[in-house]
């Protein structure tokens, strides 16, 4: 088994996990064990769920009394209203994902990003017919390799990149639907905006991996397999600023964080962040944060010039934030 299956395997076989990917997006992963299975397949108004099956086979058991039989592979869909009672084990161990997408508690950066790759839960909504609450779509290649990518993931926790796979996931079922009617020309900028996703996200993960030693815009171009343009255009589409202003703003945010909770020097601070300069980091620090460094310190972090947090930091924003993440 080579890494990329043995991390997969690793994904769903462990504890059972749930992750919020976003406000009104839910990814529970692992053994689909019977007594957990209704807690993770539950209805709730809007809510629409998306089962993969990874391994195994199993009978989704819902409250009208009717069965489904979900094989390896295997994809379904269950609308808002429907209830699932549970699952049934047909051979050994089950073990798969769940997607839960709430409609109606969806961030706006969300729905812009759904927009762009266009996707439409409404026209997912009707791959379920009215006579029988569940789908099983068809054997689909793409639907297969976001899946595969997605197992590993979640055994990282890359929330950041797992929003991405489920935008793939729910794309891949809009074109199932029929709802994409833009033709080759929509497929191809399709395309492009997902490529431009994956050098942005990707340039991102290489920037906070060590911020001591920053990395300049031509060197992230290189490890991304782009150029320096490219580069800039697909960061500012993705997150909405300017990938030096970003990137600047997260190692100031960082030191903010290190100056309250530690007796650090700020000059150690500031090295640790990738600053060699105490003028330039005070510089840069003063612009993000709106004090000094010092100030900022002896104020114990209150600072009434303190701009506020911009969107691409947000908890429930596309792009994966700040928050957490230490140097």
């Amino acid at each position: 088994m080579n890494s990329h299956a043995q991390a997969a395997s690793a994904g769903a076989s462990g504890a059972l996990r749930h992750l919020e990917i976003a406000r009104g997006m839910v990814i529970t992963c692992g053994p689909l064990e019977p007594e957990q299975a209704s807690s993770a397949l539950h209805s709730a108004p809007g809510l629409l769920r998306v089962v993969h099956v990874q391994r195994g086979c199993c009978v989704v058991v819902l409250s009208d009394g009717s069965r489904e039989e979900l094989g390896e592979g295997g994809v379904a869909l269950l609308g808002p209203s429907v209830d699932c009672l549970g699952t049934e084990m047909r051979w050994g161990s089950v073990a798969g994902l769940v997607l839960a997408v709430d409609g109606r508690r969806l961030p706006a950066d969300i729905r812009r990003v759904f927009s762009s790759f266009e996707v439409n839960l409404e026209a997912i909504a009707r791959l379920v017919p009215a006579e029988r609450p569940i789908a099983v779509a068809r054997a689909n290649t793409e639907l297969a390799r976001v899946f595969a990518e997605t197992y590993p993931l979640v055994g990282e926790g890359n929330v950041g990149y797992l929003r991405l796979k489920a935008i793939e996931v729910l794309r891949c079922l809009t074109t199932l639907a029929g709802a994409c009617s833009h033709g080759c020309g929509g497929q191809r900028r399709s395309s492009a905006r997902v490529r431009h996703v994956q050098v942005a996200l990707r340039a991102q993960q290489e920037m906070i991996r060590d911020v001591s030693r920053p990395k300049t815009i031509p060197t992230l171009a290189a490890i991304c397999g782009t150029s320096p343009t490219v580069l800039k255009e697909a960061f500012r589409e993705t997150f909405g600023v300017p990938i030096y202003t970003w990137y600047r703003e997260y190692r100031v945010r960082l030191a903010a964080e290190a100056l309250l909770e530690s007796d650090l020097p700020i000059a150690e601070v500031a090295a640790s962040v990738g600053y060699s300069s105490p003028s330039k980091f005070t510089k840069a620090f003063s612009d993000t944060m709106g004090t000094t460094p010092r100030e900022w310190r002896a104020a114990g972090g209150v600072s009434d010039a303190r701009p506020p947090l911009q969107a691409h930091h947000s908890r429930d924003s596309f792009a994966p934030g700040m928050r957490g993440r230490r140097p």
